[in-house]
């Protein structure tokens, strides 16, 4: 389907390529390419401002505003520090994750089945 329409190359955003037959893509000529690898600092700092941003409702926040409702009813969130923060995994990510939370005085629990 996709050679028919021209696609030479799939590029994947992502460290797998689970997602793509390649023996059915080389077959019709198509190549695939993915990213070799993710910055663990990039995806646990991101794994923080999610946090943040659901801890503080900063979602519920954008759209009330955007809808011209300025009330604070329900937006206030919680302080981090003293929480306590699960992380699931302890490889690069995990740690540096690990770091970033205990930066915030929360208290870590991490686990790897590893």
């Amino acid at each position: 389907v996709f050679r028919a329409h021209g696609v030479k190359l799939i590029l994947l955003r992502c460290a797998g390529h689970d997602r793509v037959d390649l023996e059915a893509a080389a077959a019709v000529g198509i190549r695939v390419a993915n990213v070799p690898s993710y910055s663990p600092h990039a995806v646990a700092e991101h794994a923080a401002a999610m946090a943040l941003s659901l801890n503080r409702h900063t979602c519920t926040a954008y759209n009330r505003v955007a809808a011209g409702n300025f009330t604070l009813c329900g937006l206030v969130g919680r302080d981090l520090h003293g929480k306590t923060c699960g992380i699931l995994g302890t490889g690069k990510i995990g740690r540096v994750a690990a770091k970033i939370f205990k930066g915030l005085g929360m208290e870590v629990l991490a686990f790897d089945a590893k």
